[in-house]
Protein backbone atom coordinates (compact mmCIF):
# COMPACT_ATOMS: atom_id res chain seq x y z
CA UNK A 1 0.00 0.00 0.00
CA UNK A 2 1.29 3.45 -0.86
CA UNK A 3 0.11 6.41 1.17
CA UNK A 4 0.22 9.93 -0.22
CA UNK A 5 -1.19 13.32 0.67
CA UNK A 6 -4.30 14.64 -1.05
CA UNK A 7 -3.37 18.02 -2.41
CA UNK A 8 -6.11 20.55 -2.87
CA UNK A 9 -6.20 23.16 -5.59
CA UNK A 10 -3.90 26.13 -5.09
CA UNK A 11 -6.60 28.76 -5.62
CA UNK A 12 -10.02 27.81 -4.28
CA UNK A 13 -11.41 31.35 -4.39
CA UNK A 14 -12.86 30.66 -7.83
CA UNK A 15 -15.08 27.91 -6.41
CA UNK A 16 -17.89 28.03 -3.92
CA UNK A 17 -20.51 25.66 -2.61
CA UNK A 18 -23.73 26.51 -4.46
CA UNK A 19 -26.83 27.41 -2.49
CA UNK A 20 -28.76 24.93 -4.62
CA UNK A 21 -27.42 22.03 -6.65
CA UNK A 22 -28.33 21.51 -10.29
CA UNK A 23 -31.32 19.32 -11.15
CA UNK A 24 -28.91 16.92 -12.84
CA UNK A 25 -26.96 16.34 -9.60
CA UNK A 26 -29.82 16.43 -7.09
CA UNK A 27 -30.69 12.70 -7.34
CA UNK A 28 -27.14 11.86 -6.24
CA UNK A 29 -26.94 14.38 -3.39
CA UNK A 30 -30.20 13.79 -1.57
CA UNK A 31 -31.12 11.54 1.29
CA UNK A 32 -31.55 7.82 0.72
CA UNK A 33 -32.06 4.81 3.02
CA UNK A 34 -28.33 4.64 3.77
CA UNK A 35 -27.38 8.29 3.33
CA UNK A 36 -29.29 10.49 5.74
CA UNK A 37 -28.26 13.97 4.60
CA UNK A 38 -31.31 15.66 6.12
CA UNK A 39 -31.05 14.14 9.60
CA UNK A 40 -31.04 16.98 12.16
CA UNK A 41 -28.14 15.60 14.21
CA UNK A 42 -25.95 15.11 11.14
CA UNK A 43 -26.68 18.66 9.97
CA UNK A 44 -25.90 20.05 13.45
CA UNK A 45 -22.65 18.11 13.65
CA UNK A 46 -21.60 19.23 10.16
CA UNK A 47 -22.21 22.84 11.19
CA UNK A 48 -20.10 22.35 14.32
CA UNK A 49 -17.28 20.74 12.33
CA UNK A 50 -17.01 23.61 9.83
CA UNK A 51 -17.70 26.54 12.16
CA UNK A 52 -14.06 27.73 12.19
CA UNK A 53 -13.41 27.07 8.48
CA UNK A 54 -12.47 30.21 6.56
CA UNK A 55 -13.18 28.90 3.05
CA UNK A 56 -15.31 26.24 1.42
CA UNK A 57 -12.15 24.18 0.81
CA UNK A 58 -11.38 24.41 4.54
CA UNK A 59 -14.90 23.07 5.18
CA UNK A 60 -14.22 20.12 2.89
CA UNK A 61 -10.95 19.37 4.69
CA UNK A 62 -12.55 19.72 8.14
CA UNK A 63 -15.34 17.26 7.31
CA UNK A 64 -12.90 14.84 5.66
CA UNK A 65 -10.60 14.94 8.69
CA UNK A 66 -13.48 14.49 11.14
CA UNK A 67 -14.86 11.49 9.26
CA UNK A 68 -11.41 9.94 9.00
CA UNK A 69 -10.81 10.35 12.74
CA UNK A 70 -14.28 9.39 14.02
CA UNK A 71 -16.09 7.01 11.68
CA UNK A 72 -15.24 3.34 11.89
CA UNK A 73 -16.49 0.68 9.53
CA UNK A 74 -18.34 -2.14 11.23
CA UNK A 75 -20.12 -4.76 9.17
CA UNK A 76 -23.71 -5.17 10.28
CA UNK A 77 -26.36 -7.00 8.29
CA UNK A 78 -29.03 -4.75 9.78
CA UNK A 79 -28.24 -1.17 8.80
CA UNK A 80 -28.38 1.29 11.67
CA UNK A 81 -29.34 4.96 11.44
CA UNK A 82 -27.14 7.86 12.40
Amino acid sequence: MTKSAVLGPEDTSVWSIPARSSAELRPYLGASPSIETTHAEIKRLAGDIVQDAATDWDKVKAIYNWVRANVRYEFDVDLQGP
